[in-house]
């Protein structure tokens, strides 16, 4: 006499098939958002730290002695540029350093709009400012 094994409940194989077309169906737009959402987080604090690095010369320039607002203004621009930051406001207070005794209060302000963030084929688009600000003692 032969023992049999019990046959364990299989499901067929095109079955199977058409399950893992629904998983697929149901996993792929989460993965989607979760590469495209890194990607776009990852341009903003790129362009964050652009906007920061900028504003942190600009404060290490103005604290010396023999140099103007326009000047330090020309620099901060040049690294926003270099960073690919062309919608920038700059704003220095006071508005003219270059008369300033040692010991006065310099502060620095940069104001940029990220725009590209979002999915731009679909038109969806998150405005974002970016706004850092510095204070340095003229030396």
């Amino acid at each position: 006499m032969r023992l049999s094994r019990p046959r364990s409940h299989q499901i067929p194989q095109p079955a199977r098939r058409g399950a893992a077309a629904v998983e697929m169906a149901l996993v792929l737009p989460v993965l989607i958002l979760v590469v495209f959402g890194t990607i776009a987080v990852s341009q903003i604090i790129h362009f964050r730290k652009g906007v920061v690095a900028a504003t942190a010369e600009g404060i290490r320039i103005a604290s010396r002695r023999d140099v103007s607002s326009t000047e330090v203004t020309t620099l901060v621009r040049q690294i926003l540029t270099g960073r690919r930051i062309s919608q920038a406001t700059i704003t220095i207070t006071p508005t003219e350093i270059s008369n300033l005794r040692p010991g006065e209060l310099i502060e620095i302000q940069v104001r940029a709009n990220y725009t590209a963030l979002g999915v731009e084929p679909l038109g969806w688009t998150v405005p974002t400012e970016i706004v850092y600000r510095g204070a340095v003692l003229r030396e």
